[in-house]
């Protein structure tokens, strides 16, 4: 194998971006859990709050399985790309943080500031719930890209065939003996 790649000159820089741009998401499942469906998020903005959401989910995915496809044409084991991918994932608390300045966002657009202790919470467990769903979707994008890219040793062919007899040797020897007794072949 080779050095890994740089993806970044600043690996802050792209922590910072996805913590920036999965707020967005968090924050719409915290407003979720605590409004359920009593109003929509954003009020007369609900649909650019829900396309900023989806635009920032897409956009994040696709970051994720480039990235794991790059470094898996360098690395032979998912752990081993799972482990750079993650390392590269925001934490847990600037993804809070920007979950809790989408909230507030958001908030605001409706026009009428509702936050409360529930709300922070929510927005919180909704931020550490797309935390470990990020570790999750990092380790089998990994994997994948690994199972796709990974280099074949040399010489050996890209599938693994194996010529299995019919009939086992023995079984078969005990057959050709038996034939002459009166007895049927063991199969």
């Amino acid at each position: 194998m080779g050095q890994m790649p740089q993806l970044t000159l600043d690996r802050g820089f792209p922590r910072r971006t996805l913590a920036f741009a999965l707020g967005i998401p968090a924050a719409l499942l915290g407003h979720l859990a605590v409004f359920a469906s009593g109003h929509a998020a954003g009020g007369p903005h609900h649909s650019f709050v829900v396309d900023a959401t989806l635009a920032a989910g897409f956009t994040v995915f696709a970051w994720m399985a480039l990235s794991s496809l790059r470094l898996a044409s360098h690395a032979a084991q998912g752990s081993i790309v799972a482990s750079r991918l993650e390392h590269l994932l925001p934490s847990l608390a600037p993804l809070g943080a920007s979950a809790l300045a989408w909230y507030a966002a958001i908030e605001i657009l409706e026009g009428r500031p509702i936050v409360s202790l529930a709300a922070i919470l929510s927005v919180v467990l909704a931020a550490a719930v797309l935390h470990a769903g990020l570790r999750a979707l990092a380790r089998a994008l990994a994997t994948i890209a690994v199972a796709v890219l990974a280099p074949a040793k040399p010489g050996s062919p890209p599938f693994a065939v194996r010529v299995v007899p019919a009939v086992a040797p023995r079984a078969y020897a005990r057959c050709q003996i038996d034939a002459r007794s009166p007895r049927a072949p063991p199969f």
